[in-house]
């Protein structure tokens, strides 16, 4: 729930125009639509120019409001996020000078990332006093990008799994020859891991596997080499030119 919080003085903040910060909202709960717009405006600084309660308003909605009479969006990914991210995306495009702050009960990974990836500049918790709402509104509308605290996680996550996509990537490409008549080409990949020191948590991250999965593999590589470690799996590979370490 969107509460006052602290109180603190915005009464003296203008954006870089010199003019209000306006903005539009977009959120199914009337309470916290018709709320949160009088508490932003409360501030002096922000101006609400518009207001609606989902994304399925008259095309005048947009035509009369965007982009010139808004600077930023706020909107809720309501009850079915998937619709208001494929909404955002179309928005952003159609929209580029507009800032959209996605405001949301949702922490989900899945919708975190689809919201950024859709073309956000912020996304916000409703848990969020509107001090702190306010800070961000500010911060986005002249350029700035924020995620809660609480959702950061995850983007240092996909950041992660990115980088060790492109590094298996660049592995399976220079780094591994495939003893054809031995193993299978996922075996293949968790050797050439393996080799890496990676853990069977990391390696079934990476190859979006089940750790048990992982470990079957594991099992049937030390059985057609014959060795009884992960240690001498490494040796073995590395012997046969089968896996370089760098």
């Amino acid at each position: 729930m969107i509460t006052k919080g602290i109180k603190r003085d915005f009464t003296n903040y203008e954006n870089d125009k010199g003019n209000p910060i306006k903005i539009a909202i977009i959120d199914d709960q009337h309470l916290l639509r018709e709320g949160l717009g009088e508490l932003l405006e409360s501030t002096k600084s922000v101006e609400i120019v518009a207001v609606a309660k989902n994304t399925s308003v008259p095309t005048t909605f947009y035509k009369d409001f965007f982009p010139d009479a808004v600077d930023v969006l706020l909107i809720d990914l309501g009850n079915i996020p998937k619709e208001s991210i494929d909404f955002i995306e179309t928005f952003v495009k159609t929209y580029p000078t507009v800032k959209v702050i996605a405001i949301t009960y949702h922490c989900d990974e899945t919708y975190v990332l689809q919201s950024i990836r859709a073309g956000v500049s912020g996304y916000m918790i409703k848990e969020m006093d509107v001090a702190s709402i306010y800070e961000v509104v500010q911060h986005v509308a002249v350029g700035g990008f924020y995620i809660h605290p609480k959702v950061t996680q995850y983007m240092i996550n996909e950041y992660l799994r990115l980088k060790d996509r492109q590094y298996l990537g660049t592995f399976r490409q220079k780094e591994f020859v495939r003893p054809i008549h031995l193993f299978t080409k996922r075996e293949c990949e968790v050797l050439q891991l393996l080799a890496t020191a990676k853990t069977t948590i990391e390696i079934a991250n990476l190859l979006c596997l089940s750790d048990n999965t992982v470990k079957n593999h594991l099992m049937s590589i030390f059985k057609k080499m014959k060795v009884e470690t992960r240690t001498a799996a490494v040796v073995t590979a590395v012997k046969n030119g089968w896996v370089k370490i760098s």
